[in-house]
């Protein structure tokens, strides 16, 4: 079963770092997003499959309506401590 996952710069940050959030497939992007990340500023999200040698990010997310991206498979392994 996939994961879902959210990039972009977090509000834990005090200098808005991107990083990425990945969570359960039953949660909702639009409301990770709100409690994870500034305010309208997600820049990929959708779903991925992991791997012991890394991950695969595809879909998209209908909540937030931005689609998934592949360019971000770097941010969301370091979220998972694979970096």
């Amino acid at each position: 079963m996939p994961a879902k996952y959210i990039v972009g710069p977090l509000k834990s940050s005090a200098f808005g770092t991107v990083g990425a959030v990945v969570f359960p497939e039953m949660c909702d992007h639009a409301e990770m997003a709100k409690l994870n990340m500034v305010e309208g500023e997600v820049l990929s999200a959708g779903f991925c499959h992991v791997f012991p040698d890394g991950v695969e990010l595809f879909g998209e997310s209908l909540s937030l309506k931005i689609k998934s991206n592949p360019e971000h498979e770097g941010i969301v392994r370091r979220a998972l401590g694979m970096t």
